[in-house]
């Protein structure tokens, strides 16, 4: 009982130390009864217990030692127990705990950076994906309205004198005896004009000689071609416009000596006598009537508004109705 009140407050090694002490013997003379070297008695007694090689070394070596100095060798080894494969186990445990602590810091750091590399990766890999994806969408498109060009129609316009895009077939009026046509083709496109080639210039725009319009009806036939044989055409049939008559603008000229002629312009005389060969031409402006009135009518040569008439009764009247002059 006496050495577990003393085990109380002591380690096992002091324990050993004390009652070795109280005993008077020292380490040689124990090593020469116990065959254990003074090395290891000396780490006994100072509870140097992880110098030995393992814990089993070091408990046969406390119960040999505890057994020669008369001590409860149970008892020893229970304090080693308790001052040193608990604390040690509890030192490791907490070592561990915090290893596995600064483990898991460590992991979750990694993970936290490889979270951000996945993310910046996967970033990178949608911006290149939007990247590749808008420059095949770029391309794709480009080739598309290559062909669509390339297979429609080509663009054909004319400018001036008027606005015109082609496909057109028409009839238009015009008023004046010729016409220059302006416009512009595609880049890369031909030109006929009335099945005539026509140059253009750099930036693809033509302009025609000037066309002759007849009295009638004039059509003119512009059409372009594409690289690809696409074509394109504007038909224009220009017309003169039908005007009302204004004034009869009459020129009579005698071809001989004429002895007596009356002329009334809108029902007024306004030449009344002879007229001599060679004289000049009388010129009278009415606006609704001519009547010349003389028997000697064949030898007179009568133009109005620059329409040539014949004379072949002795009393001619010439009257307007608006579009056309009606001889009576």
């Amino acid at each position: 009982m006496s050495d577990l009140s003393i085990s109380s407050n002591k380690t096992a090694g002091e324990l050993l130390k004390q009652k070795r002490l109280s005993l008077g013997l020292d380490f040689k003379s124990i090593e020469k009864e116990l065959k254990i070297k003074e090395k290891y008695l000396g780490m006994l007694e100072t509870d140097r217990f992880q110098g030995f090689e393992s814990s089993v070394q070091a408990k046969g070596f406390l119960k040999n030692y505890a057994r020669f100095l008369g001590l409860n060798h149970e008892m020893v080894v229970a304090l080693y127990r308790r001052d040193f494969e608990n604390k040690d186990m509890k030192r490791k445990i907490e070592f561990k705990e915090e290893n596995e602590q600064e483990e898991e810091k460590i992991i979750h750091e990694e993970n936290k950076i490889l979270q951000q590399l996945n993310r910046v990766v996967i970033t990178k890999r949608k911006l290149q994906f939007a990247a590749i994806t808008g420059i095949l969408a770029f391309i794709l498109l480009i080739g598309i309205n290559s062909i669509r060009r390339s297979f429609s129609k080509p663009n054909l316009a004319i400018n001036s004198p008027f606005e015109i895009t082609a496909p057109f077939e028409g009839r238009l009026a015009y008023e004046d005896d010729e016409i220059i046509l302006k416009g512009q083709v595609d880049k890369g496109s031909s030109i006929n004009v009335n099945s005539v080639p026509l140059n253009l210039n750099a930036d693809y725009e033509f302009e025609t000689s000037p066309i002759a319009l007849q009295n009638e009806e004039t059509s003119i036939v512009i059409e372009t071609e594409n690289t690809l044989g696409s074509k394109n055409k504007i038909t224009l049939k220009l017309f003169k416009p039908e005007q009302e008559i204004q004034n009869l603008d009459t020129i009579i000229l005698s071809n001989a000596n004429i002895g007596y002629a009356i002329i009334k312009a809108d029902g007024q005389v306004v030449y009344e006598g002879s007229i001599a060969n060679g004289t000049e031409p009388l010129n009278f402006i009415a606006q609704r009537s001519i009547e010349i009135e003389t028997q000697q009518y064949e030898n007179l040569q009568i133009s109005i508004n620059g329409n040539d008439f014949i004379l072949n009764t002795p009393v001619t009247i010439f009257e307007s109705n608006g579009k056309d002059i009606v001889k009576i």
